[in-house]
C-alpha cells in the first residue's frame, strides 16, 4: 500500500497543478482512478485495467482481458466502515438504472490524509452480484432555489465486500 499511497499523493499534487482544480474530492477522485489502473484486476488478476474517458456514466475503468467494468469510489477512512460502506453516490435515478442494466463492479478506496500525504488504508471490491437497488438510498432533492433545483443524489450502502490484495 505504501507504493500506492505515494502514487496517490503525487497524483493529487500534479492534478491540482495541471488543472487548477480546487475541489479536493474531485482531485482525489481523479487521482484514485489513476492509482487503481496500476493495480491488477480484482476479477482475473491480470494487469490490464484502463480508464474510460471522463464522464462515462456509471463506470470508470475496464479490464481489457476479462472485460469487467468498475466504478471507482474514494472515501475518507473511518473505523466503522469495516462492517458496512456508506458512500455518496451520483444522481439517484441514473444510479438505479445503471444497477439494473449493467454488471459493473465497485472498487472502494479508503484513504486518510496526514500532513499533506495521502495514505491508502484499504481497498474493497464489491461484486456486481452484491449490488442491487436496496443499496441505493435517495437523498433529499435540492431545493427550488438551488442552482440545480430538483436534482436528487443518493447514498450507497454496501454490507457485502471483500478487501483487495493490492498487486501493482
Amino acid at each position: 500500500m505504501d507504493i500506492l499511497s505515494q502514487l496517490l499523493t503525487d497524483k493529487c499534487k500534479s492534478i491540482k497543478e495541471e488543472n487548477g482544480w480546487m475541489s479536493t474530492s474531485r482531485i482525489v477522485g481523479e487521482a484514485v482512478e489513476d492509482c487503481v489502473v496500476t493495480m491488477c484486476c480484482p476479477v482475473c488478476n491480470d494487469k490490464a485495467l484502463v480508464k474510460y474517458k471522463t464522464n462515462q456514466k456509471s463506470k470508470d475503468i475496464k479490464c481489457e482481458k476479462c472485460s469487467c467494468e468498475f466504478q471507482i469510489k474514494a472515501t475518507k477512512y473511518t473505523k466503522n466502515q469495516q462492517t458496512s460502506l456508506k458512500l455518496l453516490g451520483a444522481e439517484y435515478k441514473t444510479t438505479c438504472s445503471s444497477i439494473k442494466e449493467n454488471t459493473v463492479h465497485y472498487i472502494v478506496v479508503l484513504y486518510s490524509v496526514i500532513c499533506d500525504r495521502y495514505i491508502i488504508n484499504d481497498i474493497y471490491f464489491i461484486d456486481h452480484k452484491d449490488i442491487n437497488e436496496s443499496c441505493v438510498i435517495p437523498r433529499k432533492p435540492l431545493s427550488s432555489t438551488a442552482r440545480r433545483a430538483g436534482w436528487q443524489g443518493c447514498i450507497l450502502i454496501f454490507d457485502t465486500f471483500k478487501s483487495v490484495k493490492v498487486m501493482v
